[in-house]
């Protein structure tokens, strides 16, 4: 039976929005490119390869990793939509079918994905370093914005206020309980002492894990992820116990609720992905008194 997805015309859509975009599009996979970003003269910092991508998958739109170009490239993307699909609005049925299809291929070609993959994992080191040293390599500690919870999953709320503080305040306040095992991905804002959604600031960081993959491969995976989604794989860090937590840029929540269930069907467990889901932290002991290490940073 042909897969949904499969009927669209993804070879159509891609001619098509080189000429819509005036701009070339390196296209890494049938339904995914990167392109420079159209008001990359908006963008606050530095830029980089693969800071901009057009997705066809799910629905159309064009997803840049600099925030202060997002509002722009709402215009740009429902454009996008009437020309691809009729419509600036994605109908209720579309994307869930399109997901079904890629899904089940997915979940059904997981040992192909990852026999592709395995050749190119990196090469890491076990390295027992402090958490300190992580934290100032993956936050930035003159950034406002960098507002962190660490702490034990049920620190959170008004009776916790020392388990939220800066990126400086953390990077120096080692060494730390041994309890506070966990950290939050994602910045909050800035003064909070609750651990939810409404209260991220930034979508910084997606963490992805497996618990039924092994080391070899989940690495793979990070790997297809990469290589797939255009997802940026920034560290790995070992839970401790039995599997590897891969932080990777996020690629804003558009494009995860999108795509969310196509990385389950990979094998990465969905609740990991929630943006205040309390993950492993670099450089502390877990209660089997194993650390939990930082493999490797980009």
């Amino acid at each position: 039976m042909q897969h949904v997805y499969k009927m669209i015309n993804y070879a159509e859509w891609r001619a098509k929005c080189e000429e819509l975009m005036g701009t070339p599009i390196d296209w890494v996979s049938e339904s995914a490119g990167i392109l420079e970003c159209p008001f990359k003269d908006l963008h606050t910092t530095k830029n980089a390869y693969r800071d901009t991508a057009l997705y066809l998958s799910g629905f159309p739109h064009i997803h840049c990793l600099h925030e202060s170009c997002k509002e722009r490239l709402r215009d740009i993307n429902r454009f996008l939509r009437i020309q691809l699909t009729g419509t600036s609005q994605v109908s209720e049925d579309f994307a869930p079918k399109q997901s079904r299809g890629q899904v089940e291929f997915f979940r059904k070609n997981r040992e192909m994905l990852i026999e592709k993959y395995t050749p190119k994992i990196r090469e890491w080191s076990w390295a027992y370093l402090d958490t300190g040293f992580f934290l100032k390599k993956m936050f930035d500690p003159i950034d406002p914005q960098d507002w962190l919870w660490i702490g034990s999953p049920e620190m959170t709320g008004m009776n916790y206020p020392n388990n939220f503080g800066s990126s400086s305040f953390w990077i120096h306040a080692s060494p730390l309980p041994k309890s506070w095992r966990f950290i939050c991905a994602n910045p909050l804002k800035k003064g909070v002492c609750n651990r939810t959604n409404n209260n991220v600031a930034a979508y910084k960081y997606l963490v992805l894990e497996s618990d039924g993959l092994n080391f070899t491969e989940t690495r793979a995976m990070f790997e297809a992820a990469e290589d797939l989604f255009m997802l940026r794989l920034k560290a790995i860090v070992f839970s401790g116990n039995k599997s590897l937590h891969g932080w990777f840029d996020h690629p804003g929540m558009e494009w995860l609720e999108s795509n969310k269930s196509l990385l389950v069907a990979m094998g990465f467990d969905g609740a990991t992905m929630r943006p205040t889901q309390p993950v492993r932290l670099a450089g502390a002991i877990r209660e089997n008194g194993k650390v939990q290490s930082l493999l490797w940073l980009k």
